[in-house]
């Protein structure tokens, strides 16, 4: 598959929807704009598929193993990102959700719906 569909199988929004969705719900603990987020989240999504096929085509991973590897990256860079640039003002309790809740959508997104684009561009 070229890098291009590659980008555009995790930069559409079907795959972004989820994202915004979440990211309006606790905009009122957040640090940044919704705008920025809703520009930049397409852009981040579309380069780490790329990113991590190119990964995946040098290591001679199956698409089962990447996308099993993939959520686990992207959700550890994103609460990297996240805690280092302190983008919330979360409780510790409201964090653990928070992180559960990422994950399960990551898992999610690069699983089920990422990996079916793919299938069929």
């Amino acid at each position: 598959m070229s890098y291009a569909k590659t980008f555009i199988a995790a930069a559409n929004i079907f795959v972004v929807a989820p994202f915004y969705y979440f990211a309006k719900k606790i905009e009122h603990k957040s640090n940044y704009s919704l705008h920025n987020y809703c520009l930049a989240a397409p852009v981040w999504l579309g380069f780490w598929n790329v990113f991590c096929s190119i990964v995946a085509n040098y290591f001679g991973l199956s698409v089962t193993m990447r996308f099993l590897l993939q959520p686990i990256f992207t959700t550890f860079l994103s609460i990297t990102i996240v805690k280092t640039w302190d983008y919330y003002n979360f409780t510790k309790k409201e964090w653990s959700d928070y992180y559960l809740l990422l994950f399960a959508l990551h898992f999610i997104t690069w699983n089920v719906t990422v990996r079916y684009i793919e299938s069929i561009l």
